[in-house]
């Protein structure tokens, strides 16, 4: 995981988390490397202004509350939040590993051995995370790291964020054109079957090095609803 040098406007410090260095930026906020008070690293993620509805802090601190009980070996797991503080954050324990995207785009589709371990691995931590009564709602290639063959899991609690935000803005999809179920775009009941859905994309994706649904669906996902994510 490549990590870059803080920028003037960054924080040093989160919560009791010195930062070190960037991991990325999205939609909902951006990823710093940083290290625990026992100098544990951590990946922080400092949350955009997009919870500021107190009835959207109220219910991502429900959805926090279940996170935090998920533990397996392909889910990397909320370690801490504060989604009062003036900068919300989330931290998850850090995984040096390859975003599977970034592995297929370099190295091309994964071979049948790796792709079951892939397969199996993502839907173990499905599994996990279902029983939890939590839905992740935008499991892609980008959201998944590969580290000595095994699949990681990560932003839980980046997409429940995300699904928080879109109630107080109309109109907002949440999610990877490509990767959405039908029922994200037209506004349907989200249920643990869109996981569903989005595991059986990436699994295509690594399989073949090609979007399940391809360009032309995404593009027209997005002239018809608009998307975030």
């Amino acid at each position: 995981v490549p990590v870059t040098p803080l920028r003037e406007a960054d924080p040093v410090q989160v919560g009791p988390h010195r930062l070190l260095g960037r991991l990325g930026q999205g939609g909902m906020g951006t990823v710093f490397l940083g290290v625990t008070q026992d100098d544990r690293a951590v990946a922080v993620k400092v949350l955009r202004d997009g919870l500021s509805d107190p009835d959207a802090r109220r219910r991502f601190r429900h959805e926090l509350e279940a996170l935090r009980r998920v533990r397996g070996p392909h889910l990397v797991e909320v370690l801490d939040a504060d989604v009062d503080a003036d900068l919300p954050y989330l931290v998850t324990r850090f995984v040096p590993g390859t975003r599977l995207d970034d592995l297929v785009n370099r190295h091309g589709p994964l071979d049948v051995p790796a792709l079951q371990v892939l397969a199996r691995g993502l839907a173990d931590a499905l599994t996990v995370l279902h029983a939890q009564g939590v839905v992740h709602r935008d499991l892609t290639p980008g959201n998944v790291l590969v580290l000595d063959g095994q699949p990681h899991v990560i932003d839980l609690g980046l997409a429940i964020a995300a699904d928080v935000t879109a109630l107080t803005r109309s109109g907002l999809v949440i999610g990877t054109p490509g990767y959405l179920a039908p029922e994200q775009v037209t506004g349907t009941a989200v249920t643990e079957a869109v996981d569903l859905h989005a595991w059986g994309a990436t699994v295509a994706f690594a399989a073949t090095g090609r979007p399940l649904l391809g360009i032309c669906v995404g593009m027209q996902l997005l002239a018809e609803h608009g998307t975030e994510g």
